[in-house]
């Protein structure tokens, strides 16, 4: 177990920038429930009004180089909301953040969260962070079995979030992993 989810301990880091900066972009986060909802049609029974993106929408932000780096920093953004960094964009390495107790606490807790996290999967493949979904699941799967935190997150994790994952093998690989850890 503990070699297949291996890694640095996520442990408490300081957080690049100021602590104002980040309560000021959280507050931006928490404002609209839609922050991700308006990517795409992902959810069917939505309670707010939304514009959704159409197709050539998504492709000219793709085509956009600055537009498509704001998809990212948007994932960075909810990842601080959630108490955790993406340390390397490239491999989608996560790290627990500074003030992460106080988010896990938050996250844990309030599980309409969990439906947002799905959007957020949903759109990081819309816009070909794909490859940032998967290292984001094993360390939520890292946080629950090595760590004991966000257990409350598991129901969404094996029932939602696991099936955002385009590539077979990979969505095989999760779930088999679920199931030799639970």
């Amino acid at each position: 177990m503990q070699e297949r989810l291996t890694g640095p301990d996520p442990g408490n880091h300081a957080m690049a920038g100021s602590d104002v900066a980040r309560q000021q972009a959280n507050r931006m986060v928490v404002g609209p429930s839609s922050y991700f909802q308006h990517v795409g049609e992902i959810l069917k029974d939505v309670s707010i009004p939304v514009t959704w993106l159409k197709l050539v929408d998504k492709q000219a932000i793709k085509a956009d180089k600055d537009a498509h780096n704001r998809v990212l920093l948007s994932y960075e953004m909810m990842l601080d909301f959630y108490g955790m960094e993406l340390t390397d964009r490239r491999t989608g390495q996560l790290r627990r953040h500074r003030y992460w107790r106080e988010c896990y606490e938050n996250l844990n807790y309030s599980s309409h969260n969990y439906l947002r996290i799905t959007r957020i999967l949903k759109s990081l493949g819309e816009f070909d962070f794909e490859h940032l979904k998967k290292p984001f699941l094993e360390f939520i799967l890292a946080e629950i079995f090595q760590h004991g935190k966000l257990r409350r997150t598991m129901n969404s994790l094996k029932n939602y979030w696991i099936g955002t994952i385009k590539s077979d093998a990979d969505r095989e690989e999760l779930y088999g992993l679920v199931d030799e850890l639970s």
